[in-house]
């Protein structure tokens, strides 16, 4: 019986590789052959019957007298040409069906991606930012509901007004920083994806004074806890509307010389980020005026090429030496400084291009705050972004989505949108309560998908 086995086998993998029309020619002409065979066997004479050797070989000729007869019928193809269709037409339907169900499958597979994973766009990130701050609590209960806005990430402020007590000088725990931000760990949005949380610039006394050591650890420990819940980086908005934090001479004392307090600020900077790396190794911090602040060139720079803005140097004296203290610490690593552009008066390609310029080469040929050994290394040293106003007198929907696309087409990493005019969210006893018009957000959107590189 093994022995019939094996030769059914191997007759039946011969046949298997002969094509449809040689076989049939070729089953004709060894069933006639073993039929042959058979008819001697039963027939020459009754001795044979009774020698066990013959019988034997009738058992082995017989089954395979059959299985050769049967082939074309097992194949499906009981009418040779018509059976040689219909099993080319059952193979064709066999793998298109085949291939709907593995395309259904992996549409299946791709949608569930999407809407686990969605692919990384191929250009800047859009980062949404406003007063209407939605919190940590409020984002984690809306997410659904704001994954659907047209954009990357949102700036989120932390509950309990904690985003306006990291820069003090009173000490804020890892602990208390993971507990606020638990709520963010789990959200899964498959677009909202690139967060960052907000801290503001708040008072923290004398940059001479210990307690700014404190403030570095304060920022150490939020680096830490935003890690943890998947956050993208830290947002900070270095306007100050909570007293004075970064003034010259109300921050450093009466007796020193500018440039001491700008040294000082630049190790306050470096000293910072340290404490951010030290937790957060490729930390993101995004700085909404970058260094460009503190320089009454900046100005002049950009009343040439089409945007005048007051220059308010006088007031902003050591801010940039804070963030060139950051850049400093961040140069070289996998840390990343942003110099988040907010000046709103940009609207045509060569505009974005001309404050670009000015971020990354112009303020490192002319600026007299920055230092001379870090001037060779200053373009590498920053991600050029840029901050999109809607509540500028000129801003109508056609120039907010023009001024987008701009934006996009010339920011290295993240651009960020901020609103007064609008709420985005819906969020109760929060200002502006005009909701985002549709229009808006088609707009938005259609910017949003119209710039890949």
């Amino acid at each position: 019986m093994q022995q019939e086995k094996a030769l059914i086998r191997i007759i039946h993998n011969i046949f298997g590789q002969i094509s449809m029309p040689a076989l049939a020619a070729l089953t004709i002409a060894l069933a006639l052959i073993m039929l042959s065979i058979a008819i001697l066997l039963l027939f020459k004479s009754r001795k044979a019957l009774s020698d066990g050797m013959r019988l034997g070989d009738m058992r082995v000729f017989l089954p395979v007298l059959l299985i050769v007869l049967s082939f074309p019928t097992m194949s499906g193809c009981q009418d040779m040409t018509k059976g040689y269709q219909g099993m080319t037409n059952n193979a064709t339907a066999s793998t298109s069906a085949g291939n709907t169900v593995a395309a259904a499958d992996d549409t299946a597979l791709t949608t569930a991606g999407d809407t686990a994973q969605s692919p990384e766009p191929k250009r800047p990130l859009i980062i949404k930012h406003g007063w209407e701050f939605p919190t940590v609590t409020f984002v984690a209960e809306n997410i659904r509901e704001m994954e659907k806005r047209p954009v990357d990430g949102v700036a989120i402020r932390m509950d309990d007004s904690m985003s306006e007590r990291v820069m003090r000088t009173i000490p804020i725990s890892y602990e208390m920083f993971a507990k606020n931000l638990r709520p963010l760990a789990d959200l899964n949005s498959p677009t909202l994806k690139h967060n960052f949380i907000i801290v503001f610039a708040t008072p923290a006394g004398n940059i001479f004074d210990k307690g700014w050591d404190v403030v570095a650890q304060n920022f150490g420990n939020l680096a830490r806890a935003a890690k943890e819940v998947g956050l993208e980086g830290i947002f900070f908005d270095i306007e100050e509307y909570f007293g004075e934090s970064l003034q010259y001479p109300a921050n450093c004392g009466n007796d020193k010389t500018v440039e001491e307090a700008r040294s000082k600020m630049r190790e306050r900077g470096r000293q910072i980020m340290d404490a951010m790396r030290a937790e957060w190794s490729d930390v993101r911090f995004l700085s909404t005026h970058g260094p460009y602040l503190s320089d009454s060139a900046t100005f002049k720079y950009l009343g040439e090429n089409g945007m005048i803005l007051n220059d308010v140097a006088w007031a902003n004296v050591l801010n940039t030496s804070l963030l060139v203290g950051m850049m400093q610490s961040a140069y070289g690593t996998d840390a990343k400084f942003i110099d988040g552009g907010e000046i709103y008066e940009a609207r045509t390609l060569e505009h974005f291009e001309a404050v670009k310029h000015w971020q990354k080469d112009g303020m490192a040929e002319n600026s007299e705050v920055i230092p001379d050994e870090f001037r060779s290394k200053w373009s590498g040293a920053l991600s050029s972004s840029f901050g999109i106003y809607d509540a500028c007198s000129d801003m109508d929907i056609d120039t907010w989505k023009s001024t987008i696309i701009n934006a996009l087409k010339t920011a290295d990493d993240y651009i960020w949108l901020y609103s007064e005019k609008y709420d985005w969210w819906k969020e109760e006893n929060c200002w502006p309560d005009t909701p985002l018009p549709q229009e808006w957000d088609d707009a938005t959107r259609e910017a949003w998908q119209a710039v890949s590189k």
